[in-house]
């Protein structure tokens, strides 16, 4: 009987829901969020719960980044970690790109990419690096066994399986279907993204 994996909020999401609540988004979702937790969720598929707390996750972020947007945000660490947010909650999105990002976080895209270059990392970079570390979860999990790795990579934002074959090579880890064959055989150690830039 698959569960819905929702922990109660951290004080600090709490408190930036409490603090967002002039974002008109920010009532119907908590009310969606309740119908959620009010719902008999023992004959649903784990698809579907996954589905339902990815659904979720980016609606708590987007009304996040819109409360954050909804400031002026100076080039700083914040407009970087908005910048992540956004990338974090829309990679799956084939058509987010560097534009998309800046225009989210209300900055120039000069502006945001100065601040990925302070970071010593670039825009593309991290939307490949968040693509391929939702795809390694997906191709880990028993649950997506059925999806197959093209399916995987499109569900992450790439074209196909090629393009995220290449883009765990470049971040060095092994091929889809090896990382699949290494999670069958619960032996996971050896596949590793590329490590997060922390702001």
């Amino acid at each position: 009987m698959p569960q819905l994996a929702l922990e109660p909020p951290a004080p600090i999401v709490t408190g930036a829901l409490i603090r967002a609540s002039n974002v008109p988004m920010t009532r119907p979702i908590l009310a969606f969020a309740r119908g959620i937790l009010d719902m008999d969720l023992d004959d649903s598929s784990s698809l579907s719960i996954y589905y339902l707390e990815r659904l979720l996750q980016e609606m708590v972020i987007g009304i996040l980044v819109d409360h954050a947007r909804s400031r002026v945000l100076p080039q700083s660490p914040s407009a970087f970690a908005a910048a992540q947010a956004v990338i974090g909650s829309q990679c799956s999105d084939p058509s987010l790109r560097p534009s998309v990002v800046a225009e989210q976080v209300g900055l120039s895209l000069r502006q945001i990419q100065r601040s990925f270059s302070a970071h010593g990392t670039t825009i593309e970079r991290e939307i490949r690096r968040e693509r391929v570390e939702q795809a390694i979860a997906l191709l880990r999990s028993p649950d997506y066994a059925a999806l197959s790795v093209t399916e995987i990579a499109r569900y992450v934002g790439f074209s196909n399986g090629s393009g995220l074959a290449r883009a765990m090579s470049a971040l060095g880890n092994p091929s889809p279907r090896q990382v699949r064959t290494l999670s069958t055989s619960n032996d996971t150690k050896n596949v590793t993204s590329h490590p997060r830039v922390v702001t």
